[in-house]
C-alpha cells in the first residue's frame, strides 16, 4: 500500500486527564505511531479547530480517534489490514468502526 495510513488524535486541553489510559491502553493494544491535535478553543468552537486541524493534513487516508477511545484488548491486524486496504482501493470517503448512533 505503500505510506502507511497516519493516525491522529483528537482532544482537548481540559480532557488532558484521559491521557494516561489513552496512551497506556493505546500502546499495549495497537502500538503505531500516532499524532495529537490538543484543542484549546471554548468548547462551542471545538468543531472549528477540528476542521482547520484537518484541512491542514495533507495524508489522503487517515485514522481519526478521540482521547476517550480506550482499546480493552489487542486489535485484530490481519484484520484491520483488510479493512485499510479495501478503504484505500475503494477510495472511501468515511469507513467508521462505531455503530450508527445519530438520531
Amino acid at each position: 500500500m505503500g505510506r502507511d495510513i497516519s493516525v491522529y488524535v483528537l482532544t482537548h486541553h481540559r480532557l488532558a486527564f484521559l491521557w494516561e489510559k489513552f496512551s497506556r491502553r493505546y500502546e499495549e493494544n495497537w502500538g503505531d505511531p500516532y499524532f495529537i491535535y490538543v484543542s484549546n478553543k471554548k468548547r462551542e468552537q471545538f468543531s472549528d479547530g477540528v476542521i482547520e486541524f484537518l484541512e491542514s493534513i495533507k495524508d489522503k487516508h487517515l485514522i481519526l480517534l478521540h482521547e476517550d477511545f480506550y482499546f480493552t484488548k489487542p486489535i485484530k491486524r490481519e484484520l484491520f489490514e483488510k479493512l485499510k486496504k479495501f478503504a484505500v482501493e475503494n477510495d472511501a470517503d468515511r469507513v467508521s468502526l462505531l455503530g450508527n448512533y445519530a438520531p
